[in-house]
């Protein structure tokens, strides 16, 4: 798991579970 092509990917996840994060945080 050290392919650094897979860590577009994983920043993409995490982006998008910060923004829900944020989301349910603001509601």
């Amino acid at each position: 798991m050290h392919h650094r092509s897979n860590g577009l990917s994983n920043d993409s996840a995490l982006e998008a579970g910060y923004n829900l994060g944020r989301h349910y945080l603001t509601v």
